[in-house]
């Protein structure tokens, strides 16, 4: 592959990943807020073992 392509699909994943992680906080928050639905809990179990760690609803609300 050129080294173009690589790039394009560089940026690709990235904005892929930037996208999954906005959809986890917010997934994060409705658990949080206790608005949360079975499939937030899910996206965010996702992206915890993803980036190898699990944020706890305790967490998130010491974070928030």
């Amino acid at each position: 592959t050129s080294i173009y392509r690589q790039k394009t699909i560089w940026r690709r994943t990235v904005e892929v990943e930037k996208l999954s992680m906005d959809q986890t906080l917010s997934a994060l928050q409705r658990v949080v807020t206790g608005r949360a639905r079975r499939r937030d809990f899910v996206a965010s179990r996702q992206v915890a073992q993803s980036t190898n760690c699990y944020v706890s609803p305790l967490t998130a609300l010491s974070v928030h």
